[in-house]
């Protein structure tokens, strides 16, 4: 379920009409941790969203009730100063204030499509305000909250008919006389 709500998040705002244009939207795979330079040069303004965990998960009747946590990381970079890259500036470049703004009345409420609970905002974070080579960079994160429930499993065993083949793979240790002193116990 975790990856169904990440990719509706990811279509929900992909799909909107913000009256501006996103470079970038797509599930966070750690780009941060690759070339920041080449990453506020070529991807702002930028989304992504990351799953970034599960509480107070709790066993009720229909299944198992889990409480999900996502981060939308929003990236811009303004040429002039880090003022303009978080406001946006004349020129008609997107600030990250603007586009955290709209990403967060787009979610608030929203169940985007599935069966889960409307996420909830719960607050906004800064990450970055920097200059990189040239560029101002501000990122900041917008984190949300759903729920939904897992379906309990069927204790019953289900049907095994379509249980075609099973692949195992095992060690064993190699046998020798001090394996053997360890299987039957030292004392023996």
């Amino acid at each position: 379920m975790i990856g169904k709500i990440e990719n509706a998040v990811i279509q929900k705002i992909k799909s909107a009409d913000l009256g501006y244009r996103l470079k970038l939207v797509e599930s966070y795979k750690a780009q941060f941790d690759d070339d920041l330079l080449k990453l506020v040069k070529t991807s702002a303004p930028a989304v992504w969203v990351a799953f970034t965990g599960e509480d107070n998960t709790q066993n009720t009747a229909k299944g198992m009730e889990c409480t999900a946590s996502f981060s939308i990381i929003v990236l811009t970079r303004n040429v002039r100063n880090e003022r303009s890259a978080r406001f946006g500036d004349k020129q008609g470049e997107v600030g990250t204030y603007q586009i955290l703004q709209d990403i967060k009345a787009l979610l608030h409420g929203s169940d985007v499509g599935l069966n889960i609970v409307p996420f909830e905002h719960k607050r906004t974070v800064p990450l970055l305000n920097t200059a990189v080579s040239g560029f101002f960079a501000s990122v900041f994160s917008l984190e949300f909250e759903t729920s939904y429930v897992m379906a309990a499993a069927d204790k019953t065993g289900g049907d095994l008919a379509e249980f075609l083949r099973l692949h195992a793979d095992w060690e064993l240790p190699e046998f020798n006389s001090e394996t053997l002193t360890n299987i039957r116990g030292k004392n023996e």
